[in-house]
Order: structure tokens, then C-alpha cells, then sequence
């Protein structure tokens, strides 16, 4: 649930932030310069950050469970 929650605030400030910057920009251009948002950017990089954030920890997970729960408490000792 709390997943959640920072979910649909993140999704909040991104469907009011982008029409603010938006309105923000045109209210104060004065060169009449054009307004663009980088989404192709934006998206690749948002996709190597996922792809990195489901493969370290299946990586980590997978590295660590080898062996039973008694063979990896007896190497602690």
C-alpha cells in the first residue's frame, strides 16, 4: 500500500508539474523560444534505471542463497 501511495504522488507531480513549467515558460518567454520536453531522454534513461533496479537485486539474491540456512549460519560462527 505504501508503494502505492509514493506511486500516485509521483504520478501526481508529474501530470500537474509538466502543465505548470509549461504555463511557467510561456508566461515568461520573451525571445519566443519553443517549449520542449526531452521525453525520449527521459524514457531511456528511466528504462536503464529500472532494468538496473529488477537485475542487482535478483543478482544479489540469487548470489547469497546458495547453500542452506544451517551451512550459511555456521560460516558466521
Amino acid at each position: 500500500m505504501n508503494s502505492f501511495l509514493w506511486f500516485a504522488a509521483g504520478a501526481a507531480v508529474c501530470a500537474v508539474g509538466l502543465p505548470v513549467s509549461y504555463a511557467v515558460f510561456q508566461g515568461m518567454n520573451r525571445y519566443h523560444m519553443a517549449y520542449s520536453f526531452p521525453w525520449r531522454s527521459h524514457l531511456a534513461v528511466f528504462t536503464v534505471i529500472l532494468i538496473i533496479c529488477v537485475l542487482v537485486p535478483t543478482a544479489i539474491y540469487r548470489r547469497t542463497q546458495k547453500g542452506s540456512v544451517i551451512e550459511r549460519l555456521q560460516k558466521w560462527e
